[in-house]
């Protein structure tokens, strides 16, 4: 059986998508092209056809879960899994705050409403697209008992600020991979790593920050699970470099 073409793969993932007009906002995402073309690309020479089909439609309905299940996180709070989330209450009476970081998979936006139930402060580094729901957050945050800031990325007091509410022994939420087609030239304070067969650049201001404020780091991930249950998990904490 002979291995799928990014046009071909593009031309089934476009009929998938038709049969599914329920979700127009999903035609206007640029995940809808980028990824039958990516697979494509990183495993046309090695899979047949109907695996990369049926990838492609695993592909789509996870993209389509996970967009609405962050569409619905601040009215919908629950996880059904927290592995590791017993590292962040010691680390909230320590008093020496923590910076979390993550990355953007799975129900992400969920690693924060678990952080905000373990800290009474936390900050979010968000691009400004999503830092105008700021509001929205700081209610969410409230109704679990803590006070939530959403700190633009585009700010130069977004920094200050952060380091203040570490001091106070708050939380900072940080998801530190960027685009992986990021330039050379572009990329400044980012280091690539590889996942999943792509580079993908990672920020290392998270680092400086764990440092220069001594609060320990935590790694978190988040995946779905069966019928759409949200899962997060935690690392130990890494202490910072001294």
């Amino acid at each position: 059986m002979s291995a799928q073409t990014p046009g071909e793969l593009f031309r089934h993932w476009a009929r998938v998508m038709r049969a599914r007009v329920e979700y127009n906002e999903v035609r206007k995402d640029s995940l809808f092209k980028l990824i039958p073309v990516s697979l494509a690309f990183v495993y046309g020479k090695t899979l047949p056809s109907d695996e990369l089909k049926r990838m492609a439609g695993e592909a789509l309905r996870n993209h389509l879960v996970i967009k609405r299940t962050n569409l619905n996180v601040v009215n919908e709070t629950s996880l059904h899994n927290t592995p590791g989330i017993e590292h962040l209450a010691p680390l909230a009476k320590a008093g020496k705050g923590a910076v979390i970081c993550g990355v953007h998979l799975g129900p992400y936006h969920f690693m924060t409403s678990a952080v905000a139930r373990a800290f009474g402060e936390i900050g979010i580094f968000a691009a400004p697209s999503f830092a105008m729901r700021g509001e929205s957050w700081a209610q969410a945050g409230k109704a679990l008992g803590s006070n939530v800031t959403v700190l633009p990325s585009d700010h130069k007091s977004s920094l200050l600020r952060a380091m203040r509410i570490l001091k106070r022994g708050g939380a900072i939420v940080i998801f530190v991979d960027i685009a992986n087609n990021v330039g050379e030239d572009t990329a400044e304070n980012t280091v690539a790593i590889e996942f999943m067969n792509l580079p993908m650049r990672v920020r290392i201001g998270a680092a400086y920050m764990s440092q220069a404020a001594q609060s320990p780091m935590v790694y978190a991930a988040t995946w779905l699970g069966k019928w759409g249950s949200r899962h997060v998990t935690f690392s130990e904490p890494s202490p910072p470099v001294p």
